[in-house]
């Protein structure tokens, strides 16, 4: 292809390639940036961003169809437009905060195993209450593993053909080219080829909104592909599966690797969030704190009362002990924060 004939960006387009462009020096190096926001890898973010250099043979663009390259800005469009939501995501976790419960390092296991199966059996189940940190160590798996995220909406549970939740899916995974209205074979072959070319780990939260059609969905990417699903459940409803979709339920379970039940903190997990000076009887004040945590707040509980106990030493369980006060404290600021 002649210089003359080499694509050129308009300005709008330009606009965006040039944004992308900044939002990859964000990042340590290139390849962090596309793990984390692209759909594809760092060769063809090069190729793209060829478009710049005035002695390129050929850039991404010269090598396509008019169609190609206007479906491709679109997309581009919409990945620049997710960076900003996609950075705080990442932002949430901070490494040198997570605190790695047994439950927690029972989870990457669990997924390091199932990365390396080539059977269906591949389904992670992890079981808490609200307050269990589902959503936290969801986040600690996106920077773990390169983990993606979908949110599972109460939608799915009645969506008969399963086009919403495939939707979904889609989305989390940011398959680029789909299209509301496309016929729901086509988008499922998308999704299987996406998956089949990629080691994907898939975190869906909220899993107790999952019904017959997407349950089934489920299956079919387990069967298909090489995809490491992770779904976070309440215990209930994780149950009521098998009384309102026997028979998926029952399938789903067959290729359930592990389920990790977070539901009962422990002393040893719960120690972990207190420096070691912290209490004067260690085991009374931790049963004591387990206790009143797994009645009331879980995690989120037990986070907040390692903050009311900041800087306090051999803190004291007795009746009006700085324990006792740290609970109550955090007690009263959950509520208030339900409240709001």
């Amino acid at each position: 292809m002649s210089d003359k004939t080499k694509w050129a960006p308009n300005g709008e387009q330009r606009e965006i390639l040039l944004a992308l462009q900044e939002e990859s020096k964000k990042e340590k190096t290139v390849v962090e940036f596309a793990r984390k926001f692209l759909p594809f890898g760092r060769s063809k973010f090069d190729q793209i961003m060829d478009v710049f250099d005035a002695n390129r043979p050929e850039s991404y663009f010269d090598k396509v169809s008019a169609d190609v390259r206007e479906e491709l800005m679109i997309d581009l469009k919409n990945i620049l437009d997710e960076i900003p939501l996609k950075r705080n995501q990442f932002s949430l976790v901070d490494e040198s905060e997570i605190i790695i419960t047994s439950k927690i390092t029972a989870l990457e296991q669990a997924v390091r195993e199932c990365s390396a199966k080539p059977g269906p059996e591949r389904l992670i189940i992890n079981l808490g209450p609200t307050g269990a940190g589902k959503t936290y160590t969801c986040n600690h798996l996106i920077k773990k593993f390169s983990a993606r995220f979908v949110e599972v909406r109460d939608i799915w549970r009645d969506s008969k053909t399963g086009y919403v939740p495939l939707m979904d899916i889609c989305r989390g995974l940011e398959i680029r080219g789909i299209r509301n209205g496309n016929n729901i074979a086509e988008i499922q072959d998308q999704l299987i080829k996406y998956c089949l070319e990629r080691k994907i780990v898939l975190c869906f939260d909220e899993g107790e909104h999952f019904g017959h059609a997407s349950l089934n969905l489920l299956k079919l990417l387990l069967n298909k592909t090489r995809l490491v699903p992770v779904i976070f459940v309440v215990p209930s409803q994780y149950d009521k599966w098998f009384g309102w979709f026997r028979n998926e339920a029952e399938q789903i379970a067959r290729r359930t690797h592990v389920i990790i039940d977070s539901s009962i903190i422990e002393a040893k997990d719960a120690g972990l969030f207190f420096p070691k000076n912290q209490f004067e009887k260690p085991a009374e004040a931790l049963k004591y704190i387990c206790r009143e945590a797994n009645t009331f707040g879980h995690y989120s509980m037990l986070r907040r009362i390692s903050k009311q106990l900041e800087g306090i030493a051999h803190a004291e369980l007795g009746e009006k002990g700085d324990v006792v006060k740290a609970v109550a404290a955090a007690r009263r600021q959950m509520i208030r924060e339900t409240r709001k």
